[in-house]
């Protein structure tokens, strides 16, 4: 198992507010070297306890936010197609794939500005802005009269999609160390794979509402327009921004918690905003390998995200209300197998080697799917419901894997910003994929494709990160100054650092 980031004491630690706090609005929290003899000895038993407290009083929050935002115009529209869009609105399904990609256009063109104003801002008003924008413009959709409008709305829904999964990793690294990150980022996940999975039952008890003013598809994002809107009402009030200005926690508390943060951080990296830092990570290979490994997973996360309804209504017949609620098994599965992945994988400190055990169980799956003859119905949609695990189970941990190996604050949003742009442009495609139906052969053939290429990258990253730790290992006092001046100094070195350690 890789050390820890080594972080030398050599006197009194400053306080990296500016790096962790977001407009700090209270007064510094005392340091470790401001305790007592005796409250420095209990330290281990305190964060234990405050790591608790902070569990419930973040965390709920945070998952509660990750649901609402959820049903949001993006993950409505294929149930929509089954709702009655396809008739209404005269789409083709060339049109439809487009308008399934749409929201990725504004992903891939925002996400690093919108990061870079999330690093310089207050979380909790982003995230509130993100949830009841995302709300309302879910709602709007159900005016659209034609594949124009359709594909203007997907395109402005982006504008939020373009923020939501970098805002969740940058605001689990505000509150927890590296080997805390894969479990309540598989927080989100499952929160997320709750609501995704509901959309289908929700989808089908809406299908049941007859009203000749509204169809079916309208009153969807209608409905699921709502809970966006409230939980950012909620998040404005309640959830808190960092350590630093959290009222629930005591001064001495706050002192804890952000030493223990600033443990982990390579030296040199507490301070605030940097442009040398954030220009420092376009010059980084690992962002763009990462870029890659995202990307890659999200071909085969989109394209069967976006099309499993009308996969599952693919495989037999049965009606279209019947396919909505088939959607939620596979989603009840992935959230106990992210559960316990998550957990799993911050208590050894591996990320890699379950990013692959987890493809290979999605690529069963697939393999399944496209074998067994037709007529075998069952053996088929388990074959989806082991797919589905790849789709949603890797999240939280190859989220992780990229957030743990960027050290300092501001070069791990930049370098997130960057991969999950680059991430968009697997949606993407994987949107487009899908474009064979009804049994979408082609599709799941490009989704293995994708999957062999990524545990071949995986593999090839965690070699190079175990060769590097090595080689730091052995490094000499002056091997590591070479070092640090190589990358410019203390303030850019960052995870480049020879102290620092690469998680595997």
């Amino acid at each position: 198992m890789p050390p820890q980031t080594a972080v030398e004491e050599k006197g009194p630690m400053e306080l990296p507010s500016s790096e962790i706090a977001v407009n700090a609005k209270v007064s510094e929290p005392k340091l470790y070297d401001s305790l007592s003899e005796d409250e420095t000895r209990s330290i281990s038993t305190e964060e234990k306890r405050i790591l608790r407290k902070i569990d419930f009083r973040v965390m709920p929050l945070a998952a509660l936010w990750e649901i609402g935002t959820r049903y949001n115009g993006g993950f409505v529209l294929p149930r929509a197609k089954l709702g009655g869009i396809m008739t209404d609105l005269n789409l083709t399904e060339d049109q439809f794939r487009w308008c399934l990609t749409g929201p990725f256009l504004a992903f891939f063109f925002l996400s690093i500005p919108i990061n870079i104003i999330l690093r310089k801002g207050r979380a909790s008003v982003l995230m509130a802005a993100i949830a009841i924008i995302w709300g309302g413009l879910t709602m709007c959709t159900a005016a659209t009269r034609n594949f124009a409008g359709l594909i203007i709305c997907q395109i402005i829904i982006g504008v939020s999609a373009s923020a939501n999964n970098p805002v969740q990793s940058y605001y689990i690294s505000l509150w927890y160390k590296r080997r805390e990150s894969a479990q309540r980022l598989g927080i989100f996940t499952i929160a997320g794979s709750i609501a995704t999975g509901t959309l289908g039952l929700i989808s089908y008890a809406i299908s049941q509402i007859r009203t000749e003013r509204l169809n079916t598809w309208q009153w969807m994002f209608i409905i699921f327009g709502i809970p966006g809107i409230l939980v950012g009402i909620l998040a404005s009030f309640f959830l808190p921004d960092s350590p630093p200005t959290a009222k629930f926690l005591t001064e001495k508390e706050r002192a804890i918690v952000v030493n223990r943060l600033a443990s982990e951080q390579a030296k040199g990296n507490l301070e605030s905003w940097s442009w040398a830092q954030a220009s420092s990570i376009l010059k980084d290979w690992k962002v763009y390998c990462y870029g890659a490994v995202f990307a890659l997973g999200s071909i085969i996360g989109s394209g069967v995200r976006l099309n499993l309804p009308a996969i599952v209504d693919g495989m037999g017949d049965w009606s279209d209300d019947v396919s909505l609620a088939l959607t939620t098994p596979p989603w009840i599965i992935t959230c106990i197998v992210v559960f316990f992945i998550a957990r799993w994988s911050d208590k050894i400190e591996q990320r890699s080697l379950f990013l692959i055990s987890i493809y290979s169980v999605s690529a069963i799956g697939f393999f399944i799917i496209i074998f067994t003859p037709e007529i075998h119905v069952g053996p088929r949609y388990f074959g989806v419901c082991l797919l589905t695990i790849g789709t949603m189970a890797d999240s939280p941990i190859r989220i992780s894997w990229c957030i743990n190996n960027f050290s300092g604050l501001t070069r791990r949003a930049v370098a997130t910003a960057i991969v999950f742009s680059i991430d968009a442009a697997g949606n993407a495609i994987g949107g487009q994929a899908y474009f064979d139906p009804p049994q979408y052969r082609m599709g799941h053939v490009i989704a293995l494709c994708a999957y062999a290429a990524n545990v071949v990258l995986i593999l090839t990253l965690r070699f190079i990160f175990k060769s590097i730790n090595k080689k730091r290992d052995s490094m000499t006092p002056e091997q590591k100054e070479k070092q640090i001046v190589k990358f410019g100094g203390l303030n850019l070195a960052g995870d480049r650092h020879p102290d620092y350690r690469y998680v595997l």
